[in-house]
């Protein structure tokens, strides 16, 4: 999933334990690690506490799952009723007429069983984007004009780099993004990343909801834990050329494992 879904997935996970769980209904949360941030057992349970998730939950590291029930399109929810697949919606419908399959199935045994209305999470999946994404590590990136300025370490997974003048150069091909990274200290003490444009300053509008404004008008993360960052959004075609600086590297080394981006239909490709 990616970083525009997964809270929304995850709430609408934990929602349905609540809501099914006694009624015999056994959920499982599946996970596709596209960049590899969970690397240990320690980091996986470390990322499972941050995100107080309890039940079962799958890694589909290559996409095999996914691509079983039809494509690796995500999110995903699927419905099995002893062993036989009843439903299977990915994408921006990928919550549509869910609930509405398993009330069915919950009634053929129990006709007059009492249901909640469907939920709907507060942010749905829009259906107004287009999502890719590329990793950093190794030798291959995708992304136009991506350039190293600095010195930069290059590791199968990520890059880091541990040199305050270090910088990431490249244009998004999309309106939003989202930036994959971590602080490379051990006690995972937090690092500054830093957004800014090539030819003009980014508008606070297009601030990104983990990106916050300092008092000069920087637009900035602070990074501590593996994970998917929101940077900016609603970006204009001549506003993509992005430079990512690293000012508290020397001190708090950054590690980048890549980027996630979205098409908004309201904003020119």
């Amino acid at each position: 999933m990616t970083a525009w879904s997964f809270a929304q997935t995850l709430e609408a996970y934990q929602v349905w334990n609540a809501r099914y769980s006694t009624l015999g209904v056994k959920t499982l949360f599946v996970l596709r690690d596209r960049f590899q941030i969970l690397k240990s057992r320690a980091s996986t349970e470390d990322w499972l506490n941050t995100n107080r998730i309890t039940q079962p939950v799958a890694f589909d590291q290559n996409g095999s799952l996914a691509e079983s029930f039809g494509s690796a399109e995500l999110p995903r929810l699927v419905i099995l009723e002893n062993g036989e697949l009843v439903h299977n919606h990915a994408g921006a419908d990928w919550l549509k007429d869910a609930e509405v399959s398993l009330g069915k199935i919950l009634r053929k045994e129990s006709p007059g069983l009492p249901l909640l209305r469907p939920w709907v999470g507060e942010s749905l999946h829009p259906v107004d984007r287009t999502y890719h994404s590329t990793t950093l590590g190794g030798e291959l990136h995708e992304l136009d004009g991506l350039e190293f300025v600095g010195r930069w370490h290059v590791e199968p997974t990520l890059v880091w780099t541990q040199d305050s003048d270090a910088k990431l150069h490249f244009r998004s091909p999309t309106s939003d993004l989202a930036i994959v990274a971590e602080s490379m200290t051990e006690v995972r003490q937090p690092t500054v990343i830093r957004m800014s444009g090539v030819s003009s300053a980014i508008s606070e509008d297009c601030a990104g909801e983990d990106a916050v404004v300092d008092a000069l008008g920087n637009l900035h993360i602070s990074v501590q834990r593996p994970r998917s960052f929101v940077v900016l959004k609603n970006l204009a075609p001549s506003n993509r050329e992005l430079i990512f600086s690293f000012p508290d590297a020397r001190e708090t080394p950054v590690g980048i494992h890549g980027f996630e981006f979205a098409q908004s239909a309201q904003i020119p490709s």
